[in-house]
């Protein structure tokens, strides 16, 4: 048996048990969601009961919450978040904000009307609530806490405005809602007025961290929108902005002082974290704002602001990890060891990843498979060399993932479902050319009966297509606005190997097969669907689908011709 053979037949045993893991799951979920049927709340709860989870205190671990246990603060987090009540007085006050002596007035439309404490406390809310699907990386009880009057270091404006956007466009508040343009204008004008201080950070007395966060959610907040080309340009913009930090580079999470002889040699002082809780948030704050580059960009079809391989910053972890009494591992483990040959057996190890770490490295691997793929008519030695090591890796990092445990908390089952379905995505991307120069062959073998579901990459685009499919099926369970948005770029590129793939099944005779292919097809087009509501860019990818399908319904002949190369010629 040939090495090419072993290892198919490898990742045939750690697929077939990945995916009746995934069957299982299914099943527990119906099971439960006869005994506990899932009410969305018509009004978001005016108090902060949340699970800091993925911010603070959460990992992959089981946790005990059922289905109808309220989440609430976990004992890592510290204290609670304060209540919207008069104590929040100083927040409205940002509306407009008053110039400091010396400073110029930033805010964009000074004496307009002020939203009221208790909207603001409203949006504090879902903003809260919601900060997860805000890709929010800042220690939210620092946050919080800055918002209140005396703060040794009050929340900077561009900041504060970018948070209650985004609730925003969360809320089913009206009240609240009518403030969405508005608070649209002031980030605009708080991230562009304010952009020469973030450079300069603490030497004008301003948090540059906190600054791009508010870049980023802006960037974001226009993929909500479904606003693609603005999404991009703020969300690259909020990357180069980071890069310029240097935040791309920060190659230990062990905090040490500056010293002061090295930056004085430099004309521009770069930037430097205060504490090892700031430069743990740095990490993660790096760690989603590449990610939101890196998938916008393929949503838009265009250049990211920073290839993979410039990146040395280290993987994320909680920052619950950073708490006192914490060992928290000196590694410089990043990109490079994802595939070194010597490291990647155990960077790819993601059996114990936390779910930030589980997610930038799908982000990652879905990202250099996609490149390979698009490279496959430049097929060279160094291609093949690239493609071995891709595929080693993300074959080890799908073996090893950590299943999505039944009575997760939604933020825990979001992170999970995402990292399942773009590392499945990542197999499909990185096999579906030669899956297609598999076919081409059977085609042109005419003196042979036309068999091309036994080809190598064949088979893995197929289980991998069946696997994300069954990911996509969790989320039938759980409300999609619980999800994050970039989902959608996993599925929709799973989607159109599923399309190309079903009339050629059915021409010769594979109706089985065919009907099943159909299936997975539905379970994507359902989510996007169903996630319409929330992010209208679901609404978008699923009319992408559809105008693919009725492009393809009657090419049958076309797809079994031979495709224009062949990677192994």
């Amino acid at each position: 048996m040939n090495s090419r053979n072993i290892a198919l037949c490898t990742y045939f045993a750690s697929s077939q048990n990945k995916i009746r893991e995934l069957e299982d799951q299914i099943h527990g979920l119906e099971r439960r969601s006869g005994q506990y049927p899932y009410h969305a709340p018509d009004v978001i709860p005016s108090h902060h009961e949340f699970s800091p989870g993925l911010s603070s205190g959460s990992s992959c671990s089981p946790v005990s919450q059922g289905p109808g246990t309220p989440l609430t603060v976990s004992s890592s987090i510290g204290v609670a978040l304060p209540h919207p009540n008069p104590s929040l007085k100083p927040v409205p006050s940002l509306f407009p904000l008053k110039p400091q002596p010396g400073e110029e007035i930033i805010t964009s439309t000074p004496g307009l009307q002020e939203p009221s404490d208790e909207i603001v406390g409203r949006l504090l809310d879902v903003f809260v609530q919601r900060h997860v699907q805000c890709c929010f990386e800042l220690d939210l009880n620092r946050i919080m806490h800055s918002l209140q009057r005396g703060a040794a270091e009050p929340i900077i404006p561009a900041l504060y405005n970018a948070m209650l956007l985004v609730a925003c466009h969360f809320t089913q508040d009206p009240e609240a809602k009518v403030w969405e343009s508005v608070l649209l204008e002031r980030t605009k004008w708080e991230t562009e007025s304010n952009i020469t201080r973030a450079h300069r950070g603490r030497a004008h007395n301003y948090n540059s961290l906190h600054h791009l966060v508010a870049m980023s959610l802006l960037g974001l907040y226009y993929y909500f929108k479904g606003r693609l080309l603005e999404g991009y340009v703020h969300t690259s913009q909020a990357t180069r902005f980071a890069m310029t930090l240097g935040l791309h580079k920060l190659n230990s999470r062990i905090f040490r002082e500056k010293s002061s002889s090295i930056t004085a040699q430099m004309l521009v002082e770069p930037w430097q974290p205060v504490d090892q809780r700031e430069l743990a948030e740095a990490i993660n704050v790096w760690w989603k704002c590449c990610g939101l580059d890196m998938a916008g960009s393929a949503l838009n079809g265009l250049s990211a602001s920073i290839s993979p391989e410039e990146i040395t910053t280290v993987w994320p972890r909680l920052l619950s990890d950073y708490e006192s009494g914490q060992t928290i591992p000196d590694d410089n483990y990043s990109v490079e060891s994802l595939f070194n040959s010597e490291l990647y057996h155990i960077v790819t190890d993601s059996s114990q990843d936390n779910v930030k770490c589980l997610l930038a490295k799908a982000c990652i691997l879905m990202i250099s498979s996609a490149r390979l793929g698009i490279e496959c008519n430049l097929v060279s030695d160094e291609w093949w060399m690239r493609f071995e090591q891709v595929d080693r890796s993300v074959n080890r990092f799908m073996e090893t993932m950590p299943p999505v445990y039944l009575g997760r908390n939604n933020e825990e089952l979001a992170y999970l479902i995402i990292a399942h379905s773009g590392i499945y995505c990542a197999q499909v991307q990185l096999h579906s050319p030669l899956a297609e120069c598999e076919v081409a062959q059977a085609v042109q073998s005419s003196h042979q009966e036309i068999d091309f579901l036994s080809g190598v990459s064949y088979t893995r685009c197929t289980e991998a297509c069946r696997a994300a499919a069954l990911a996509a099926a969790l989320v039938s369970h759980i409300d999609m606005s619980n999800m994050l948005l970039f989902i959608g770029i996993a599925w929709i590129s799973v989607s159109e190997v599923l399309i190309r793939d079903i009339p050629r099944l059915k021409q010769v005779g594979k109706l089985a097969q065919a009907r099943e292919k159909e299936h997975q097809l539905a379970i994507f087009e359902k989510c996007m669907e169903r996630g319409a509501t929330t992010y209208p860019i679901f609404s978008l990818q699923l009319k992408q689908i559809q105008l693919l399908k009725g492009h393809l319904r009657n090419a049958w002949s076309e797809v079994l011709q031979p495709t224009r190369f062949s990677v192994f010629s």
